[in-house]
């Protein structure tokens, strides 16, 4: 893929919030990134729903100077309808819901008839409507989802891009964490992979879009395309660099294709699962409300700060205050603050006592022979990156109870 004008992806922090619409918007040199991993395709027409600003239709259009655009957005004021007039007929701009069973008659074209699509869908949870079921059956998405409760914008646009691409045609996306790595999406990551070529994913750096620090990438996907044994994964770091790239089995793709998270899995692939070793894994079943009402003190993340290693003494109960229905930790027991933007500050130990726990805390117990060095490792730098990548969430970020079973230290 080239790369030379994405080496330094400068001024990433410069969008606009999301809108209304849940939209945010493109910067031009991720709109030119996503474009460059785009290869191997000479479109002549070329989809953008949900085009918003035009900023990705802008990128593509210097790449494929011969092929005809067509954006679409609900938005009357959407700026990409100016570019109808700025690129002398190559752009047609059609004020729609992208996410009509009824779009191919509304921009006159026929099912599967594009070379090319580009989108960034908005990051909204639509109400559901009875469009949504024939757009993901044509696309063979109609299984992905377990309630219409898991619906979201961004599989909705993935499945209605696929209805409107021929079999061969390139699709590049630019899509939030869960997508990629959230438990709730592993079928339709299931789908894709074995039902198309997926050729490129990026995991751009975190405050891509401004006022949010979610984790974002692009994914380039061949429809139809023959499923590789392994995928490419690349990263965009901090510092605005690329990473090695790294390759991945399709069935380690399937559970998650973040590539932080397996890199991190890569470099402490000689080490000891957690998984293997746990006697105990739980969360806490107190909540930060109940926890007032109770008679003893409640452990909750408010009480955890950066640096303390250890329960302070005043959250040690007597045996006799302990009740069935509490999760209690006991001396050895490694407590990990479940949710928070800074979890991977809230680590410690119970040196001695018991201590009851809220629900926003998880009790990890192993045998004592593994205990220090699991401890050592999660308060370390290099366990608070990997606790990093293991997270999901914008804002508040979030550890499953699965994602410390597969934690490698």
């Amino acid at each position: 893929m080239p790369i030379k004008q994405c080496r330094k992806i400068m001024h990433l922090t410069h969008n606009r919030k999301s809108d209304y619409l849940g939209r945010y918007f493109t910067s031009e040199i991720i709109g030119q990134l996503l474009i460059d991993s785009m290869q191997n395709v000479s479109p002549s027409l070329v989809l953008d729903l949900g085009s918003g600003d035009g900023a990705l239709t802008v990128a593509a259009s210097k790449q494929w100077s011969d092929a005809i655009f067509m954006t679409v957005d609900i938005d009357l004021n959407a700026r990409a309808k100016s570019l109808e007039s700025m690129f002398g007929g190559r752009i047609t701009h059609t004020i729609a819901n992208a996410l009509s069973h009824d779009l191919p008659n509304k921009i006159n074209i026929s099912l599967a008839s594009a070379d090319a699509a580009i989108c960034n869908p908005p990051y909204i949870r639509p109400k559901w409507h009875n469009d949504f079921k024939y757009i993901l059956e044509e696309a063979g998405l109609e299984d992905v989802i377990y309630s219409k409760k898991d619906i979201s914008a961004e599989m909705l646009f993935i499945a209605q891009n696929l209805r409107l691409l021929k079999s061969g045609g390139l699709l590049g996306l630019i899509l939030p964490d869960g997508i990629i790595s959230g438990d709730k999406h592993l079928e339709l990551r299931r789908k894709l992979l074995e039902c198309h070529a997926v050729e490129s994913v990026i995991q751009l750096p975190r405050r891509v879009f401004r006022r949010t620090d979610a984790k974002t990438h692009i994914l380039v996907l061949r429809k139809d395309g023959q499923p590789g044994e392994k995928v490419t994964l690349q990263c965009v770091d901090e510092n605005n660099d690329f990473c090695q790239p790294i390759k991945i089995k399709t069935s380690s793709a399937v559970e998650r294709l973040d590539y932080s998270y397996h890199s991190a899995k890569v470099k402490n692939n000689n080490g000891v699962r957690v998984g293997d070793i746990v006697s105990l894994l739980v969360r806490g079943n107190i909540s930060s409300s109940e926890r007032r009402l109770k008679s003893h003190p409640v452990f909750h993340t408010s009480d955890m700060h950066s640096k303390q290693y250890k329960v302070p003494h005043e959250f040690f109960i007597k045996n006799e205050q302990l009740k069935n229905n509490e999760v209690v930790a006991c001396p050895g027991d490694i407590l990990i603050s479940r949710v928070g933007r800074n979890l991977t500050e809230k680590i410690c130990m119970v040196e001695n006592g018991n201590v009851v726990i809220s629900d926003c805390i998880i009790l990890i117990r192993v045998a004592v022979e593994y205990r220090d060095g699991l401890f050592a490792f999660l308060i370390s730098e290099e366990g608070k990156n990997y606790l990093n990548a293991l997270s999901h969430g914008v804002g508040a970020r979030f550890l499953t109870q699965k994602a410390i079973l597969n934690l490698i230290f």
